[in-house]
């Protein structure tokens, strides 16, 4: 059975090497804002990619571009994930 925390260590791991911060990764909670001048907008649209493979690597569907674009936090991007990912999946 997946887990949002399944969901919430890829996502964080993610981030972590985009944002240049492997060594902190800890310190990137559900609360850590995702601010432009932390991750360009255009950053943001592309991760949407990234997202979309944590997503179908767990059973889930497609995240838009849109989507991706509109996190504002990690918290937000692991419930954008979580939220493609049908419930019962194994």
């Amino acid at each position: 059975m997946v887990t949002r925390n399944d969901v919430k260590l890829r996502a964080r791991h993610l981030l972590a090497v985009v944002l240049n911060m492997e060594k902190k990764e800890n310190e990137i909670d559900d609360n850590f804002i995702l601010s432009d001048d932390r991750l360009h907008p255009a950053m943001k649209k592309a991760l949407s990619v990234n997202y979309t493979a944590i997503s179908n690597e767990l059973g889930g569907g497609v995240v838009k571009i849109s989507e991706a674009s509109g996190c504002k936090t990690v918290g937000h991007v692991i419930d954008l994930i979580w939220g493609k990912i049908p419930q019962g999946t194994t």
